[in-house]
């Protein structure tokens, strides 16, 4: 009975410790209006109804340049991205992804690798051959178990040949809602 009670009681307070603050990503919760945003975020900048970006957030990441946010009126904050600043260096952009992704791993266990490449690709350097479009290097967490985040996504992009970054995705459990509120107004003139 003691071991009963004992398990409710700890998947009580394991399921509860994510929702608070400090514990979702970048100290943010899902759902945050706006007004919550505008109030958290250094370097808020609105650039269009549904997207936000910051240059620093209550829990920065000190390998993040800036972050990006999507939210609706109706849906609060439901998806944060972090960004490693812009590098033309291979190596930084390899470094960081494998720091982000040891990080990632240890806070929410295994992922899945989605990388892609073609088989002639190995000897062209990361950047292009993102750039380009014959490789891909990304890794998904899905966390059915993690009250209010549904997913996690890390991924290197390149901006042309010579730049590239890696951007971290939190998809948070209302991003279906919140997505079709942006396809209807995006839509809305057919």
């Amino acid at each position: 009975m003691f071991r009963v009670i004992f398990f409710i009681v700890s998947m009580f307070f394991s399921s509860v410790a994510i929702t608070q603050p400090n514990d979702y990503p970048f100290g943010l919760t899902e759902g945050m209006s706006k007004d919550e945003l505008k109030k958290a975020l250094i370097g808020y900048e609105e650039l269009n109804e549904f997207v936000t970006t910051a240059t620093s957030v209550p829990k920065p990441v000190s390998l993040f340049d800036s972050y990006v946010f999507q939210s609706t009126k109706e849906t609060g904050l439901c998806r944060a991205f972090g960004m490693t600043k812009f590098t033309s260096s291979n190596r930084d952009l390899e470094e960081d992804y494998k720091v982000l992704k040891e990080s990632l791993t240890k806070k929410y266990g295994k992922s899945k690798t989605l990388d892609k490449s073609e088989p002639y690709t190995d000897d062209i350097p990361l950047i292009m051959a993102v750039s380009s479009e014959i490789r891909r290097k990304a890794q998904h967490w899905s966390l059915r178990d993690v009250p209010g985040i549904q997913e996690i996504i890390l991924e290197v992009f390149a901006e042309n040949i010579v730049e590239g970054y890696v951007s971290v995705e939190y998809v948070f459990s209302n991003a279906e809602s919140c997505l079709e509120i942006i396809n209807a107004e995006a839509t809305k003139g057919l």
